[in-house]
């Protein structure tokens, strides 16, 4: 999302699109484009007025995200082998598990979409608060799945 042709417009049209598409996440929201010395691109920002106009925006939208990340991280880790598990151990309950993470995956990335698009409307209690409920939800699940092996 963040490139250095971004404008806030632009980057809340592609968050939108990637939303209606299933592939918006916490971590796509702290997306950005790095211009590393000696690329193409960087050198041609050199001859032109590159710059990344929403330095700011994309700070306090990581401040503001970085909790939701953290517990996606957490859930996204475990869903591959819970599909594994749902497949190859029936009965081992992986299909609850998994849903139970898809949810919180699913409530995580609609409060970091909705920071995205307006910083404002949600208050970092909330956000605090969302993301320490759902990764307790996956250290659970988790500690489930350890007991049960």
């Amino acid at each position: 999302l963040w490139h250095p042709l971004a404008t806030l417009e632009s980057i809340r049209k592609e968050a939108v699109m990637l939303r209606q598409a299933g592939f918006f996440n916490a971590k796509i929201c702290l997306s950005k484009l790095i211009l590393f010395p000696g690329c193409a691109l960087q050198k041609e920002a050199g001859n032109k007025h590159f710059s990344m106009p929403l330095e700011h925006y994309y700070e306090a939208v990581e401040a503001a995200v970085a909790p939701l990340y953290d517990a996606w991280l957490a859930g996204a880790l475990d869903i591959p082998l819970l599909y594994c598990l749902a497949h190859l151990e029936p009965g081992s309950n992986a299909s609850a598990r998994i849903l139970k993470i898809e949810q919180g995956l699913e409530r995580i990335n609609e409060l970091a979409f909705q920071v995205l698009l307006d910083q404002q409307s949600i208050a970092a209690a909330e956000i605090e608060q969302t993301a320490a409920a759902v990764k307790e939800r996956f250290h659970e699940i988790s500690c489930a799945f350890v007991r049960s092996r």
